[in-house]
């Protein structure tokens, strides 16, 4: 880490204040003190700030939920998790788009391959916001049904369904 002077720089909610000594151990890290926007202030290694690895003092409520939504793969902004697992909606949600998307997957002439697709309300940065709010939390043992299986994934022609509802209006069944 070069030696510069990072007193006033900003890293997340943490703003450095104040450069301290080594650790404790005298290691090749940089101790800096800096203040959380909650008004926390705590010694950090200059390195986590730099990185982003540590963005808050940990103690403020955006902090808690930045490390709950960390518990999956990958930092989760819509804030839709069940204990740090991904939500049964947000893994319909992915794997909606999946199917009519991902050529590689065996059934995609099932869904994108026939020339099915999903709105544009339902993709892109607030795709899921927008997917959850139309469709709702789903009830236990419920998935994802069209209403005409010809058409798009739309809030219009989507509800959720049992297995029975789904197994009558196939596409073969008349």
């Amino acid at each position: 880490m070069r030696r510069t002077n990072h007193v006033g720089r900003r890293y997340g909610r943490l703003k450095v204040v104040s450069r301290t000594r080594r650790g404790l151990n005298q290691s090749s890290s940089y101790y800096v003190r800096a203040e959380c926007t909650c008004g926390t202030t705590k010694r950090y290694k200059l390195c986590h700030l730099v990185t982003g690895h540590t963005q808050s003092c940990g103690k403020c409520e955006w902090a808690t939920n930045q490390r709950r939504l960390a518990g999956s793969q990958a930092p989760l902004k819509h804030g839709h998790t069940r204990g740090n697992r991904r939500s049964p909606e947000y893994i319909c949600w992915v794997n909606l788009r999946q199917r009519v998307t991902n050529a590689n997957l065996p059934d995609f002439k099932y869904w994108g391959g026939r020339g099915i697709t999903v709105c544009k309300r339902w993709t892109g940065k607030e795709g899921f916001a927008n997917f959850l709010a139309d469709m709702k939390v789903r009830g236990n043992g419920l998935s994802i049904h069209r209403k005409n299986s010809n058409k798009n994934y739309m809030p219009s022609n989507c509800v959720w369904a049992d297995a029975k509802t789904q197994a009558n209006e196939k596409r073969h069944v008349h």
